[in-house]
């Protein structure tokens, strides 16, 4: 846990390296790739990452240990707790994700990361600013029943930190692995916006959650990337802030505030 406390900024400065390289890389040998969409999702990521230091690391630490005043219980953490812990994490990241697809509003912040026509290295640091305002709310029952603010925070992050490497269009299906971990080609369907695809492998770090509660698709026909709407510009505030003022421009047409909970907040169709 202590590793990723001190090296924060390091770690990030070697996913933006390994997104370089494989930018380089691809070009190298002919791989079609955007330069402007690499350079969109490393400014979208920069962006987020200074207001994750300097706003949202604090904020999320000083909120997850306000409830520690109503720890049921005192866990101590060591190996076996933490692992549970871990799981558990991927656990609620499970239902969150599924629920940020499912509510306009939610979506609205969500579909920042699923807005890229690429899947590489780049599309993982594509991230919404305003998660971590809110996101962190979920985990609060783990604070609650007696584990650590820290430990629940680091889970989360390796958590995170795993996913950064399923973001690839290059490396194929991992046999026996796909039945239990997320992996390229898991994740490779649930950024698609292909009919079949839509909805499924909501996965952090085990797929089998997804297969537990029927949303486990397996990689068939080729996958065809990016959220299904148009940005009126490429900027890093665009690309966060446009899905949001478009619904609550949407929501504001209504004529009573029924209508508006319903365009904000009715589960969305697929």
């Amino acid at each position: 846990m202590q590793f990723v406390r001190s090296n924060y900024w390091g770690i990030a400065v070697v996913l933006t390296t390994m997104v370089l390289a494989g930018l380089w890389i691809d070009i190298r040998r002919g791989r079609k790739r955007s330069v402007p969409e690499t350079m969109l999702n490393l400014s979208v990521f920069s962006i987020g990452f200074l207001l994750n230091n300097l706003v949202y690391k604090a904020w999320q630490l000083m909120a997850l240990g306000f409830f520690s005043q109503f720890m049921m219980l005192q866990i101590p953490v060591n190996i076996w707790t933490f692992a549970f812990v871990f799981v558990a994490v991927d656990f609620i990241y499970y239902w969150r994700h599924r629920v940020e697809h499912m509510i306009p509003l939610l979506w609205a912040e969500h579909s920042v990361h699923h807005s890229s026509h690429e899947f590489n290295f780049s599309t993982a640091l594509r991230l919404p600013w305003v998660t971590p305002l809110f996101g962190w709310i979920v985990f609060v029952p783990l604070i609650i029943i007696g584990f650590p603010p820290l430990a629940v925070f680091v889970a989360l992050q390796i958590n995170l930190l795993f996913q950064y490497f399923i973001h690839s269009d290059e490396i194929g299906k991992l046999g026996v692995v796909e039945g239990y971990l997320n992996t390229p080609s898991n994740h490779r369907v649930h950024h698609a916006s292909n009919a079949k695809y839509i909805d499924k492998n909501f996965a952090g770090v085990f797929i089998f959650w997804d297969r537990l509660f029927g949303s486990y698709a397996a990689e068939e026909e080729t996958p065809v990337y990016g959220a299904k709407y148009t940005l009126p510009h490429r900027d890093p505030f665009t690309v966060n802030l446009y899905p949001i003022y478009a619904l609550l421009r949407d929501a504001s047409r209504e004529k009573s505030f029924r209508g508006v909970c319903r365009k904000l907040l009715m589960p969305l169709k697929t």
